[in-house]
């Protein structure tokens, strides 16, 4: 929700509140607002604000209900400027590139990417899972430089950093040959 409309929305919330709080009280007995009322829509430069007031109020309500129905859903991407004109690559297909990156790498047994666009470029985050009798810090750098590697190389895409938290080392269990 932009700015704007969220703060269309708190306005119109308010008056929402104030007319309801002003309908409870004259509901408990209090006649001096309809005495206001019956006032204010004798006279007719009256009427004529408060006509305008309501079809404002009107015409954000309407455009608050309806706003939310045509909401385009854009996937989160990141934009390649070329000199033909943009490219967009989701982060969905850039987490299958990290995949498919991690896959070259050998000691890594599983991955969890998450992909952050950022000025500068995109920062990967790369939750690992090692095989066992790994280097850890030898095979995360190699995982880091293929990463990089192979998503400047596909996506054409300036990779800030890749960063790898090493959550597990798998155990494998032996094969017993019988």
């Amino acid at each position: 929700m932009k700015l704007f409309e969220r703060v269309l929305l708190a306005v119109y919330a308010l008056v929402l509140v104030a007319l309801s709080l002003l309908a409870l009280i004259m509901a408990a007995g209090w006649t001096t607002p309809i005495d206001y009322m019956q006032y204010a829509f004798n006279n007719t430069n009256t009427r004529w604000i408060i006509g305008v007031v309501s079809a404002l109020l009107l015409l954000i309500g309407l455009n608050l209900f309806f706003s939310n129905f045509h909401r385009k859903s854009v996937l989160p991407s990141v934009v390649h400027h070329t000199r033909l004109g943009e490219v967009r690559v989701s982060l969905t297909a850039l987490e299958n590139l990290v995949h498919r990156a991690s896959r070259q790498v050998s000691g890594v047994k599983e991955i969890k990417p998450r992909i952050r666009p950022s000025e500068e470029g995109i920062i990967v985050l790369i939750q690992a899972v090692l095989l066992p009798d790994q280097n850890i810090p030898e095979t995360s750098q190699q995982l880091q430089q293929q990463v990089k590697d192979y998503l400047q190389q596909a996506a054409g895409l300036d990779v800030v950093e890749v960063k790898v938290m090493v959550q597990n080392v798998s155990h494998e269990a032996k094969v017993r040959v019988e």
